[in-house]
C-alpha cells in the first residue's frame, strides 16, 4: 500500500489531480489507514496512470470513465472501445485539417 505522495510519483499524476479524480468519481476512493491517510494499491496506481495517458491523448473524462467501467468485466467490449477511440481520432484529424 502506498501513500498519496508515492502514488503521485509512481503514476505521474499530481496529488491535487488525484483528489479531484476521486471527488468526481473518475477513480474509486482508496482505503484509508487508521490515521485516515489514503492508501493506494498497485492496481489503483495503474488506473491513475491509465487516466493520465488518456488525458494526454485528449480523451474527455466521460469517455475515460466508460473505458474504466469496462475493465474487469468478463465480456470486454473491445468493439465499443475501438469505436470510441476511432471517433476520437476522427475528431483530432478534423482539428488538424
Amino acid at each position: 500500500m502506498f501513500a498519496i505522495g508515492q502514488a503521485s510519483k509512481q503514476s505521474g499524476v499530481n496529488i491535487e489531480t488525484i483528489r479531484y479524480y476521486e471527488r468526481e468519481d473518475i477513480v474509486a476512493k482508496p482505503d484509508r489507514s487508521a490515521a485516515g491517510r489514503r492508501l493506494y494499491t498497485r492496481d489503483e496506481i495503474a488506473k491513475l496512470r491509465f487516466v493520465k495517458r488518456c488525458r494526454n491523448l485528449g480523451f474527455p473524462i466521460a469517455i475515460i470513465q466508460t473505458f474504466l467501467s469496462l475493465t474487469g468485466k468478463q465480456s470486454r467490449q473491445c468493439g465499443e472501445v475501438k469505436a470510441m477511440a476511432e471517433d476520437h481520432l476522427i475528431e483530432i484529424n478534423a482539428k488538424i485539417e
